[in-house]
Formats: C-alpha cells, structure tokens, sequence
C-alpha cells in the first residue's frame, strides 16, 4: 500500500485475530489504497483537460456537476478494485485467464437462499442487500449528471450492462465468482438508486413551489 499502510497495520494488529471476516477489511484498504492513487492520476489529466476547454472556449462547468463528476469516476475505480482488480493486482499487472463458462452460478437466487440458511448470516446479508447499497450510487448520482439523456428503463439497463461487465471481468481474470445473483442485485440496487432520484427532485420542486406560493403572498 502507499498511503494507507500505517493504519492498516494498526487496524490488522488490533482486529486480524478476533474479526472473521478481516479479509474483507483487508481487501477495502487495498481497494481504497487503489483508488486514492488512480484518482490522483486522473485529477492531475481532469485539470489539465478543464484548464484547456477553458481557454479554448470559455465555457465553465457547475461546481456541483464537476463534483458529483468526480464523485462518479471515485465510486465506479473504487467499485471495479473491490470486484475485479483485487488485492495487490492493478489494471496492468492482471492476469487473463482461459474462459471456464461452466464456473457461472447460472441458478437465480438458489445460492442466496442457501447463505440465508447457513452459519454466517453477514455473508448473506452483504451478498444480497450489500450487492443492492453498492450499485444505488450509481442510480442516483448518474441521473444528476446526464439528466436529459436518463430514465429509469436507460439507468436500469447501466446497471445490468454494468453489473455484467465486472461479472465477466471476474471470470476473464479469475478474481471472484461470477454468479447470476450478483447481477439481479445490482440492477435492483441502480433502479432503487434512481427511484430515490426521482422522490428527491420531486420533493426539491414541492419546496420550490412552495417557498414561490409564500414570497408571492
């Protein structure tokens, strides 16, 4: 790692012995450790890229819309490390592997069910609603950004076509599993995403008009 060693090393020192799931923990510092680095990259290009379509035209983007812009491109490097380039692998050091297609859990939800009855109820938990809270972000943040151009049948269809990407991307490179289920969670959790969306901007209109009625009287 090349900044989050330090508390890494405090936190497995204190947590590796008595927490079950530490590899899980483990696997988000390299994720996060990741993520900080290529979002550095990626900032230093972004200016570069801002500061010449400025010159060149003028034209300058919201704050809020660069922000949410770079709150996306932090969710979706951070999602892929967590999923596909795990660990101590980067996107140029990953190994491609022979396709296996018989190692796809092609069964929906029969491999859910079974966690439920198991002995560890967080994996079942996390592999289900946790498939669900990770690809939200991307239902509710996208909309924000491409508003014209997104509707609920548009950022459903993202969040499968994504969800498969990362699912197919595990099989290629032998990084995870790639199961069925994963797919139908994530789609659930970016239409859910874009539901919050819509109540949201609804809600946003309703003070609007309100506060509009109010200053009229």
């Amino acid at each position: 790692m090349i900044f989050l060693q330090r508390p890494y090393e405090w936190v497995a020192a204190s947590l590796e012995s008595s927490v079950n799931h530490f590899p899980l923990i483990e696997l988000v510092f390299n994720s996060v450790d990741k993520t900080i680095l290529y979002y550095l990259i990626w900032l230093v290009l972004r200016a570069a890229y801002l500061l010449h379509r400025h010159r060149k035209t003028g034209k300058k983007i919201p704050i809020y819309k660069e922000g949410l812009f770079h709150a996306l491109f932090i969710y979706i490097v951070l999602l892929l490390q967590l999923t596909v380039f795990r660990n101590e692998e980067t996107f140029w050091t990953v190994e491609y592997h022979k396709i296996d297609w018989t190692a796809i859990h092609w069964l929906p939800l029969v491999d859910t069910v079974k966690l439920f009855y198991g002995d560890s109820g967080f994996s079942a938990w996390y592999n289900s609603w946790g498939n669900v809270v990770w690809f939200m972000p991307l239902g509710f943040v996208g909309p924000y950004l491409f508003r014209k151009k997104c509707s609920f049948l548009k950022v459903t269809a993202i969040g499968f076509l994504f969800s498969a990407m990362i699912e197919f991307l595990q099989l290629i490179f032998q990084t995870g599993v790639t199961h069925i289920d994963d797919v139908f969670f994530n789609t659930l959790g970016a239409a859910i995403g874009y539901g919050i969306w819509v109540s949201s901007k609804k809600h946003s209109s309703a003070e609007r008009t309100i506060d509009y009625k109010g200053r009229k009287q």
